[in-house]
């Protein structure tokens, strides 16, 4: 190469260095100098584009991936407001039934009692709700207390039937 790379021609001038009073093995060992930055320079280069391209190319998978999110999110929420309002006339009807309706999960537990058996049975939810079935008191309309395998709810619970 037959001229030098500009940091090293600039770093011979700070020093006050004419590169023709220099002998020629020096000015042949500052071109391979010279050579080697711009090797470096090239490298560097190459790098610097391909880490720009990678990470231009994550930055378009990461906003894909939040658009697809936030559509996600968006049916989510429509969905939720779907349950509720399903949920909110489920309890309307259930709450509006003049017989007493009492609701347990699969493991017994009370999870809904309705207007109408809260005045029968002269509960409040809180007497009621996330009770097992086992620890209610019922009682027939003769005031006897009914055992476990008598009472209509267990009936219902261990044979799948209303």
């Amino acid at each position: 190469m037959d001229v030098l790379h500009n940091a090293l021609q600039q770093r011979l001038k700070n020093f006050n260095i004419d590169i023709k009073t220099l002998s020629p093995d020096v000015v042949r060992l500052l071109h391979a100098i010279s050579d080697t930055f711009v090797d470096f320079e090239k490298d560097h280069k190459e790098a610097r584009d391909t880490l720009e391209a990678r990470v231009i190319g994550r930055t378009k998978e990461l906003e894909d991936a939040k658009a697809t999110l936030v559509g996600v999110l968006e049916d989510l929420n429509i969905e939720k407001k779907r349950v509720q309002l399903e949920k909110a006339k489920d309890d309307a009807i259930l709450a509006s039934i003049g017989d007493g309706v009492l609701v347990f999960d699969p493991g017994a537990k009370a999870m809904f009692i309705n207007l109408a058996a809260k005045k029968m049975l002269g509960v409040t939810d809180v007497d009621i709700i996330d009770k097992l079935a086992t620890t209610l008191k019922m009682e027939n309309s003769k005031g006897k207390y009914l055992t476990l395998e008598e009472r209509p709810s267990m009936i219902a619970m261990s044979t799948g039937k209303p």
